[in-house]
């Protein structure tokens, strides 16, 4: 996971960097693009987790 996010941190700002010769419209329409990208990933991970497990006891 940490991975991941480093990646993120290294590559969006060269995805973004081109767009920025006209303005931040089209960075920022990209960075919206990539909120509702990760919304949906989250509302996904939601619906398919296992609600039927039931709560979990401490055992301790």
């Amino acid at each position: 996971m940490s991975l991941r996010y480093s990646a993120g941190q290294i590559l969006d700002p060269l995805l973004a960097a081109p767009l920025l010769s006209h303005g931040y419209h089209q960075a920022l329409l990209l960075g919206t693009v990539m909120v509702v990208v990760a919304a949906v990933a989250a509302a996904t991970v939601c619906l398919r987790f296992p609600h039927h497990l039931g709560t979990v006891t401490s055992t301790a």
